[in-house]
């Protein structure tokens, strides 16, 4: 339920916007699984100038007078095309409070007993009604003061189409949901239709003249989404292409952070891109999170913090990753929206990155020997583990490993420069002098302390262990 509440302090009416599951995804709010509104910008107006809600009530949850123009009831009666009233016809209303709907009775009449629309977009108030059984359809655009409407049926258009894996074998149990298009905003258009043993489905009663969405998906499976343009002239039916679609059988997993760098407990996180499920989850007490049913290839995902603090972070990653850290910021001042992660890329079997975007000479890493890389920052935690790395130099050595610190943090050159030399660290050390992120992803470098292990050939044969595990690693590496 979306509500508007006025404050009295105030002289002219301010708002506060109550969503029911309320999911902030890049630039598209979802207040219920059937309904999205493209908000690109409009979270920097004024709440009055945005007209998300279509009621405004008073702090005793009492309707404010002025607050809308729209009529609590609203009713009216559907006829067919010679006029006769219409029996057992849907009546949907868009935009909509919640996905409702009404079924006219035997006299071709509704009722819409309290205000079934949220005042989205000013002048689009529309009702809808559908007659499945004789594949009818009509549109009626509605002004604020109308509380009476009167509907006619006509022809209505048929989308066709077909569901199948990447082989063009059918996917039986796939459903094919219609999205119904209006400026600003798209919605669910009735349930979903399921597909037969070929993979084929229908939709039906749909009002001509009118662009749409159809989103097919099956459980197993990702999803495809397209956009229908009206057809021209009278064509009542549309044979679209066939859905193919990828199978779900990929995940990724990762932790949140917060600005702290700390994990970022109950974060929300949803998961979104082409032909993928989309699919949202909470962070656990570790901050962490784990989406399967994902498939091959991108995937956008995108973080908010789960206390109403502005803090957001996104990435693209890719299927498989269970490695992923987003770390969440604040919008960037004067819009834009939120900060960008730069994702880590496994870098397990590939070569080397150049060392010269971490401030050192290919003369480190001579040819013919091992690299240990490792990377860190400068948090005191870390002071027993370089103390530890140094222990080991010696042995290191005698193996012919050829060890880099890479200082990981955004610092000065002065600063590194006495960093460096309180360490005082028996190896080659970098820092990361421009663009820490981007070089860290470049690195595929996850959470601190960080390391790597090369071949002789300097190709990458492990990443992310820890120094307990060093010495079971290096008989690959050296051999």
């Amino acid at each position: 339920m979306t509500r508007m509440r006025s404050t009295k302090a105030m002289k002219s009416l301010s708002y506060t916007v109550e969503f029911s599951r309320l999911l902030l995804v890049g630039l598209v709010i979802t207040a219920s699984p059937a309904f999205a509104l493209a908000a690109a910008e409009t979270s920097r107006l004024p709440l009055a100038d945005q007209r998300i809600a279509g009621a405004v009530l008073d702090e005793g949850d009492k309707p404010v007078a002025g607050g809308s123009t729209v009529p609590i009831t609203i009713t009216g009666t559907v006829v067919d095309e010679q006029g006769k009233p219409a029996p057992n016809v849907l009546v949907m209303p868009f935009p909509f409070v919640q996905e409702d709907a009404g079924t006219t009775d035997a006299n071709g009449r509704f009722t819409f007993a309290e205000n079934p629309f949220i005042g989205l977009v000013r002048d689009q108030r529309i009702l809808v009604a559908r007659d499945f059984a004789h594949n009818l359809a009509a549109v009626q655009y509605l002004e604020d003061s109308t509380s009476t409407v009167s509907l006619r049926l006509l022809p209505g258009l048929t989308l066709a189409g077909r569901a199948s894996d990447l082989h063009g074998q059918a996917v039986s149990n796939a459903q094919a949901r219609v999205w119904f298009r209006m400026i600003g905003a798209s919605m669910t258009f009735g349930s979903p239709v399921g597909a037969d043993a070929d993979g084929r489905f229908e939709i039906k009663a749909l009002p001509m003249g009118r662009r749409y969405g159809v989103v097919v998906s099956a459980a197993g499976f990702g999803q495809e989404r397209r956009t229908v343009e009206a057809p021209e002239g009278n064509t009542q039916r549309v044979e679209l292409d066939a859905f193919a679609l990828l199978a779900a059988d990929q995940q990724i997993a990762g932790v949140v952070l917060g600005t702290d760098e700390r994990p970022a407990v109950g974060a929300f996180v949803n998961v979104s891109g082409e032909k993928q499920p989309d699919a949202r989850m909470q962070t656990d007490g570790q901050g962490r999170f784990a989406f399967n049913g994902l498939c091959a290839g991108s995937i956008r995902l995108s973080a908010n913090a789960p206390d109403g603090r502005q803090l957001f972070g996104q990435a693209t990653v890719k299927a498989g990753d269970t490695n992923i850290t987003l770390q969440l910021a604040r919008p960037r001042v004067g819009g834009g929206g939120p900060r960008e992660v730069f994702q880590p890329v496994s870098l397990k079997g590939k070569p080397l990155p150049d060392l010269t975007s971490i401030g050192l000479r290919a003369a480190e890493a001579p040819s013919g020997q091992p690299v240990l890389a490792v990377f860190v920052d400068t948090k005191r935690s870390l002071v027993r583990f370089l103390e530890s790395l140094g222990q080991k130099a010696g042995m290191l050595k005698e193996k012919g490993v050829a060890v880099i610190v890479v200082q990981s943090s955004p610092m000065s050159e002065d600063l590194f420069a006495t960093w460096k030399q309180q360490a005082d660290l028996p190896f080659p050390t970098g820092w990361m002098k421009d663009n820490v992120e981007k070089t860290r992803a470049a690195w595929g470098v996850g959470s601190l302390p960080w390391l790597l292990l090369t071949d002789r050939t300097h190709r990458v044969i492990d990443e992310g262990f820890s120094l307990a595990e060093l010495d079971s690693k290096l008989p690959a590496a050296t051999k």
